[in-house]
């Protein structure tokens, strides 16, 4: 579990660091929403939901990082509400749909088993 939440931050951050620097701000948070995707199919088809509640407390440090830090990162503006309700629904879209999914497709593995 902790090298998990090591990983997944480790992941997260370098994600927006890197592309940060390319100056692909959005693509980055996208890029971010397939991997929360991924990881919420995986991990509720295995049934480890402890893991997808610690990759939605890391989010939720994620966005008021990005949203506090002027000087580091630059995805939120202050001011700039609609972006940060953007990011935070991609976020919840994404997880919703991966556990969705990997719910369903668990359900038809067992049923083929």
């Amino acid at each position: 579990m902790v090298i998990f939440i090591w990983l997944f931050t480790t992941v997260v951050f370098g994600v927006v660091y890197l592309f940060q620097i390319l100056h692909l701000n959005l693509l980055g948070l996208q890029l971010i929403a397939l991997l929360i995707l991924y990881v919420s199919f995986r991990e509720s088809k295995n049934n480890h939901y402890w893991r997808i509640f610690a990759m939605d407390v890391i989010m939720f440090f994620v966005v008021l990082i990005l949203y506090h830090s002027h000087h580091t990162f630059t995805y939120i503006n202050p001011n700039d509400v609609e972006k940060l309700i953007l990011i935070i629904l991609s976020i919840i879209i994404a997880q919703c749909v991966g556990i969705f999914w990997g719910r369903q497709f668990y359900k038809h593995n067992k049923k083929t088993d």
